[in-house]
């Protein structure tokens, strides 16, 4: 795989089947790497430069961090451009999904100031049109809320397997001075 220009920003799913590069300001391209050679399967043209992007563990939901805020995108096939949701929150550098999809951490690892966001998607009814993985719905038909400390930096989901929704952060708590587990819902706003 040639990439022309040098990314920014790259993520991969962990089966290694899709590569999401963030090759302009405002521009990610997907690739599809399960095919030899890989080729460019979609560009998403985003409505603010990011700092950071991740990719959902099923590869449906892209999300992007940006100085205020977090996109989340629909990158299902078929897919419209307004299969997307923003949120205003403080700004994060460093993103990931938890191993069900459900939950988006963001944090900051190299800026300051030191936030922690977590993103948790809203309840949605399929009914008849389930579409297996495919938790798109999920992110991109309701309102999202965020849940943030600003005194939390260098988070990482704490989960015990794919099935259970992530209870705990193991964080950097400035206020302690201290790496620390933090519940969820137990972050601090300052």
């Amino acid at each position: 795989l040639k990439i022309l220009r040098r990314p920014a920003s790259t993520c991969i799913l962990d089966d290694g089947s899709l590569l999401a590069v963030l090759s302009t300001d405002m521009q990610i391209d997907l690739y599809d790497l399960s095919r030899s050679p890989p080729r460019r399967k979609q560009c998403l043209i985003l409505d603010n430069a990011p700092r950071a992007i991740a990719l959902s563990p099923c590869g449906s939901v892209l999300a992007a961090a940006y100085e205020s805020g977090i996109e989340v995108s629909s990158i299902t096939p078929g897919a419209l451009p307004t299969d997307r949701r923003s949120v205003k929150c403080d700004g994060v550098d460093s993103l990931a999904f938890s191993f069900d999809g459900t939950q988006l951490l963001g944090t900051t690892t190299n800026s300051q100031p030191s936030n922690t966001v977590i993103l948790t998607a809203p309840y949605y009814d399929p009914g008849n049109h389930a579409a297996g993985d495919n938790i798109s719905p999920l992110w991109t038909t309701s309102i999202l809320f965020p849940n943030s400390s600003r005194d939390c930096s260098h988070a990482v989901l704490l989960q015990e397997s794919s099935s259970v929704e992530a209870a705990w952060t193991f964080t950097y708590d400035r206020s302690f001075e201290t790496f620390r587990a933090v519940r969820i819902d137990a972050l601090r706003k300052s």
